[in-house]
């Protein structure tokens, strides 16, 4: 046995472990290159005072310290299955703890991902899934009618009292609607929301007032037709229930409240009873206001009185229990049939009845977005597991020879997999109590952006059914993020085997994979953004064909009681028109019911008079002087309305647009034809019916846009105000300055301070407003679309350089063998280049079949536009590419011995001591 044999036996045993064999065989490649050059005799000299070098013997005290203390870990302490699975809690928290820097790169992505997902769901829970706060609020149901065309209707009076009289429920109740009103107490107007319903609402409901009573069959009352057309006659007094709000807002939560008389819309009511606190109505999101009502008052109308086709009312029915709904709409589909049967108006109109759960009606209208919402945050989790998943086959990687002697110490791969899962389970529970944290201050900042139109936003909240969630989101993350690394770990190489210069196959294969999900996933989420945002840039650049800038609409009030009749309205429009044109910088004032944007009303309109006459479904808005001037709608023909035309309530004049002139008159001009509407007539006792008008089309203006300016609108004719008086005015103002709501209130205080002045907003508020479900959908997809590019970009980067990384050493060889080092880079990016873009083909099919389901969010732009897939597609290969090459170019321009290149003539270094150095700084650190 050679000296040199022995000196290196010598110091296996005094370096112990992965970190002795390295420094080892360095030292073993210096002996050679000595005994080549210096011979046997002087290279053995030379090994046995490295063996006795102090460096070398500081160096063995560390590593056999260390050694033993691993010894010690390597196997799983037999103390039963609660013992084993304490000792992997503390083996698996130890390792995290040695490399902190990853391991919190890991539980901030999860605690970002599993934050949001918690965030999403609690806007959904409580929008869409929390209970009604009503006893047994699963048991309400929802009435509504379908006309021909699936075109869905409210009822009428008649028809809702069918469906209380039927069999269907165990009771039932009529609700008329919202009505935003004013109050006045002390003779000053304050707004007030109020909702019209029958006496047995409470009843169905099942809450009982916390104040006082509900309402009773006693506090109905009827007026007849003459009654309501008399403005001397004074109406008696009305039951009013106060919201627990309302009563402490407005009256100081004042128990002798109760019995005191206001005024509410001009008429005297009398409040009977205070609601718990947190009751409100929750109808659908589409019939009703989102803000809760402030007041409860009853109908005085005789509401089965009015004609089947008049259809404003809601009914809600509560089911018997143990009935299911289709046996419920079975009944009501006997009432409907029979309602066809009997009555020609919906014998025409082809109406059915439809029931469903009043739990799923009230988020109806926020599905849509929040399925998009959760759509996106599921897809940005998604990437952060694949990132996740990532960083710990990193991990596994790194501790091939210490699972490797694990394994030849008698672990089993159950246990050596359980070990990484471990590993797994402590990250995601960290990142999902991070997550929880996050959680409240992510929720608060989705209901600060949520639209006005989103119901139930008083419900959010992170509750126990969240923390379900988020507990059942963290568990499935810690099996999709460490099934990989756990497989990984199970089939680690045994000690000795090293691994190959540019690592396995199969973790090639494993980190191909991983590039690819992620990038599928951010093609997926980045393209549904970018095509909301094409969306909603085109939706801003359309012209709706009236001016919104410097565009000021308000409402006026007026009440039955305070002007009764057209003249004294008139005289109001008119006085507060003057008053407004006296303001500096108003150019036109004018009123419009519904202005644009704000609302609609359709209609048909006959051709000419009679019966047989051609009729057009068209829009109408009830219009005064000075309004079509005020939103700059151009004029083609004719003229605009005057006051005069409003001398007369008998003789009616309309403009009508562009499309409707065409659709009625397509050869001829439409100055000075005829067109007839219907206007209700109330006549001798409690007739209520329609006359057919005959109105004069005096001009012809441009079409606009004015429900949504992404739609087309219907024909549109702007009637004289005098069509219809009732209703609450829209004044629309165009200012070349700001529009103060004090300046309004004080010119039209001048002319009338009963009247209560609200909503005194531009059309450009208003109009963004209108687009808030796409803002809102777009904001959030698109933070989280950002979030979800930057988790991806930074994964494929991680992914890239690590595959990189294990090439090092070849791509060193080949550098110092001639290799062009271009050529070494440009052989690295296009492999990355073929995984991303394999990625990118299988994400973009995923994006055209997905995107599909947002193509109602989507404005004058495909789900398949090219443009938005190939910028798409160029930022993910730019980021591949970048992620590639840069470590590339690293890698091959350093030594690969790690350190100086040896070059020949160079005297090789005689000591131990840049070994050891090397070993105490980086390897014996604090690290996994």
């Amino acid at each position: 046995m050679s000296r040199s044999t022995v000196a290196f036996r010598l110091l296996r045993r005094l370096l112990p472990g992965p970190m002795g064999d390295e420094a080892i065989d360095a030292l073993a490649e210096r002996y050679r290159a000595r005994r080549l050059r210096s011979g046997p005799m002087r290279a053995s000299a030379w090994l046995w005072l490295q063996v006795a070098h102090p460096d070398t013997v500081r160096l063995s005290r560390l590593l056999r310290r260390r050694y033993r203390r691993d010894l010690e870990s390597l196997t799983v302490p037999a103390h039963g299955r609660f013992g084993a699975l304490g000792w992997h809690a503390r083996t698996g928290m130890r390792g995290l703890v040695r490399r902190p820097g990853l391991t919190a790169s890991i539980v901030v992505t999860l605690a970002l991902g599993i934050g949001a997902n918690t965030a999403v769901f609690s806007v959904i829970d409580g929008v869409l899934l929390e209970p009604l706060p009503f006893p047994d609020g699963e048991q309400l149901a929802y009435v509504w009618g379908v006309t021909e065309g699936d075109d869905t209707e409210l009822l009428s009076g008649p028809q809702a009292a069918e469906v209380m009289a039927s069999e269907a429920f165990e009771a039932a109740t009529m609700i008329f609607g919202y009505v935003g009103t004013s109050m006045v107490r002390d003779a000053t107007p304050e707004p007030l929301l109020t909702l019209t319903v029958q006496h047995r609402f409470f009843d169905v409901l099942g809450v009982a007032p916390l104040l006082g009573r509900g309402f009773v069959a006693g506090d109905e009352f009827k007026l007849t037709n003459e009654q309501m057309r008399d403005p001397d006659f004074v109406r008696p007094v009305g039951a009013m229930v106060l919201r627990y709000g309302a009563w402490i807002d407005r009256f100081g939560g004042d128990p002798s409240v109760l019995g005191q008389i206001v005024e509410v819309s001009g008429h005297r009511q009398q409040i009977v009873g205070v609601m718990p606190p947190g009751f409100r109505a929750h109808l659908p999101a589409e019939l009703g206001e989102t803000e809760p009502e402030d007041v409860w008052i009853m109908s005085p109308f005789d509401q089965p009185s009015f004609p089947r086709d008049t259809r404003f009312v809601r009914a809600i029915g509560r089911v018997p229990e143990g009935r299911d709904l289709s046996s419920v709409q079975d009944e009501l589909d006997r009432v409907s049939a029979w309602q066809r049967a009997t009555f020609g108006e919906d014998a025409r109109d082809d109406f059915h009845l439809r029931v469903t759960w009043l739990q799923s009606e009230t988020g109806s209208t926020a599905r849509g977005p929040l399925a998009l919402l959760l759509t996106a945050v599921g897809f940005v989790l998604l990437i952060a597991c694949a990132n996740v998943a990532t960083l710990l086959l990193v991990r596994a990687s790194e501790r091939e020879e210490e699972l490797g002697v694990r394994r030849a110490l008698g672990a089993s791969r159950a246990q050596l997999a359980l070990l990484a899962l471990s590993e797994s389970v402590l990250v995601a529970t960290l990142g999902g109590m991070l997550g929880i944290a996050l959680a409240p201050a992510l929720t608060t900042l989705l209901v600060d952006l949520a639209p006005a139109e989103l119901p139930r936003l008083d419900m959010v909240g992170v509750d126990r059914s969240v923390l379900a969630f988020t507990a059942l989101v963290t568990l499935s993350v810690a099996f999709v993020t460490g099934s990989l690394p756990a497989l990984r770990s199970a089939v680690a190489a045994p000690p000795g085997a090293g691994a190959r210069l540019s690592g396995s196959r199969r973790e090639r294969r494993t980190g191909s994979v991983l590039v690819g999900i992620e990038v599928t996933l951010a093609v997926v989420l980045v393209t549904g953004t970018g095509l909301l945002l094409r969306s909603l840039g085109n939706t801003f650049s359309v012209d709706p064909g009236f001016r919104t800038a410097d565009v000021f609409v308000w409402e006026a009030n007026l009440t039955t009681p305070s002007h009764p009749t057209w003249p004294s309205r008139a005289q109001y429009f008119r006085e507060v028109q003057e008053r407004m044109l006296t303001e500096p910088g108003v150019r036109a004032v004018g009123v419009m019911t519904p202005a644009p944007l704000t609302g609609v009303e359709r209609s048909e309109v006959r051709v000419g008079m009679g019966e047989d006459a051609s009729t057009v479904l068209a829009d109408f808005r009830r219009t005064g002087p000075g309004a079509i001037e005020a939103l700059g709608i151009d004029l083609r023909e004719g003229r605009t309305l005057t006051w005069t035309d409003l001398e007369d309530f008998d003789r009616l004049y309309a403009v009508v647009d562009e499309r409707f002139a065409r659709r009625a008159w397509p050869t001829e001009s439409a100055l000075g034809q005829v067109i007839s509407m219907e206007r209700r007539e109330y006549g001798a006792g409690s007739e209520i019916y329609d006359e057919w008008k005959r109105i004069e089309v005096v001009g012809v203006v441009e079409s606009i846009r004015g429900r949504d300016v992404r739609e087309d609108d219907l024909p549109t004719v702007y009637v004289s105000y005098a069509q219809n008086m009732w209703g609450r005015p829209v004044f629309v103002t165009h200012s070349d300055v700001p529009l103060p709501s004090s300046v309004v209130r004080q010119h039209a205080a001048v002319v009338d301070a009963r009247p209560l002045i609200t909503d005194v907003a531009s059309l450009d508020t208003i109009a963004m407003a209108r687009l808030g479900a796409l803002r809102f959908a777009l904001t959030l997809v698109g933070a989280f679309a950002g979030l979800g590019l930057l988790l991806a970009s930074t994964g494929v980067y991680g992914v890239l350089s690590y595959a990189v990384g294990r090439r090092e050493r070849e791509l060193n060889i080949r550098a110092a063998l001639g290799a062009d080092g271009a050529r070494l880079s440009w052989e690295v990016v296009r492999s990355a280049l073929a995984i991303t873009a394999s990625g990118l083909l299988v994400g973009w099919l995923a994006a055209g079949l997905l995107t599909r389901f947002i193509r109602t969010l989507l404005f004058d732009v495909s789900p398949l536009d090219p443009l938005t897939y190939l910028g798409v597609g160029v930022a993910l290969l730019t980021v591949a590419g970048s992620a590639a090459w840069l470590p590339a170019r690293r890698a091959w321009r350093r030594d690969p011995g790690g350190g100086p290149a040896v070059t020949q003539g160079s005297r090789p270094t005689g000591s131990i001591r840049p070994v050891a150095s090397s070993i105490v700084k980086s390897r014996l650190s604090p690290s996994m």
